[in-house]
């Protein structure tokens, strides 16, 4: 059996937020990459070299680079898993496993991008090529490559060939400033918790915080469970998340809706796309879909209506779509 090499950049800091006063350094742990032959398999656990690590909901399981569940994962497979420290457990953010010689030709690169072109990356010095076969992930869901930004904490890996370097996946761990909308699930003195993200978001006095209809608000004018759309900045200095603006949003499940914009993202596998003029909103294929235009007749810059209803508030369902070859004006805010 040949061995094969990993080039991996290990013992780098990502952000994490634990329940800290306002101000208050965060703690840095770090990403610890464990590889070798998989000795023990349990329903949310694999063992890789006499370490035992979480399996969650979120962990992208890759089987000879191919989706896979852990159940597809055998004893003495090898695997290379990118972990990150949670409550003392190791907890995988991304596992690559290998049932025969793992090829010198994989990489797998961890760090911080420092540029981005149209079809490529910088991270950790290594310029690598993104194409459309590219899977690109924030919080195990598939992203568009518009989310990625300078600053990012990810996860790279793919194959090369001659120093030339193609991502077959990138995960990110942390956004430097980005934005979501979801709905707030807990509120203190000077900061809020929504949805789907795991730390604390805290709100200064530059924080602009507006209602949609009816303009500025104070912070004491939100609650939890109100869907917002919010702007965030980490802090690298005390490693906390930062609020620039918040958006208090007039949604309604089960709205029906009509919104036009230009296809941005496809993805066959989850049967969503996106639109650039809302990226932030997914639009999906339900099973029973009945519409003419269906997902593998659309392309990439493609003018269309949907028409649908919201499922959350990052969620629109389709029910029809209609392609124009019109310039389509920018949506408001919903």
């Amino acid at each position: 059996m040949k061995r094969f090499v990993v080039f991996v950049l290990v013992l780098f800091l990502i952000v994490t937020l634990m329940p800290l006063k306002a101000q208050a350094k965060a703690t840095l742990p770090k990403i610890e990459i464990v590889k070798g032959s998989i000795s023990a398999i349990s329903d949310n656990t694999i063992t890789i070299d006499k370490k035992v690590i979480k399996i969650k909901d979120d962990t992208a399981l890759r089987l000879n680079g191919i989706k896979t569940t852990i159940s597809d994962i055998k004893v003495g497979m090898h695997a290379i898993a990118v972990c990150e420290t949670i409550d003392k457990d190791l907890v995988a953010r991304l596992v690559l496993v290998f049932n025969g010689n793992l090829s010198s030709k994989t990489f797998t690169v961890v760090g911080e991008i420092t540029s981005i072109t149209q079809n490529a990356v910088v991270v950790s010095g290594k310029t690598i090529i993104v194409n459309d076969q590219t899977k690109i992930r924030l919080q195990g869901k598939l992203v568009s490559f518009s989310e990625l930004k300078v600053g990012d904490r990810v996860v790279v890996h793919g194959d090369y060939s001659q120093d030339v370097y193609i991502a077959k996946e990138i995960l990110i761990l942390n956004h430097k400033e980005f934005e979501m909308r979801s709905y707030i699930t807990e509120i203190g003195s000077n900061f809020l918790k929504i949805k789907d993200f795991d730390y604390q978001i805290f709100v200064n006095d530059k924080t602009s915080i507006t209602k949609v209809g009816k303009g500025k608000i104070s912070f004491s004018d939100l609650k939890v469970s109100d869907p917002v759309q919010i702007h965030v900045r980490l802090d690298k200095v005390t490693g906390n998340y930062f609020a620039t603006s918040i958006v208090v949003l007039s949604f309604k499940p089960n709205t029906a809706v009509a919104i036009a914009g230009t296809v941005s993202f496809i993805d066959l596998e989850t049967k969503t796309i996106k639109l650039s003029e809302l990226p932030l909103l997914t639009f999906k294929f339900p099973q029973d879909y009945k519409g003419k235009v269906m997902i593998t007749d659309l392309n990439v810059n493609d003018k269309i209506l949907v028409l649908g209803k919201y499922i959350d508030v990052n969620t629109v369902e389709i029910t029809n779509i209609i392609r124009f070859k019109i310039k389509l004006s920018v949506p408001k805010k919903p």
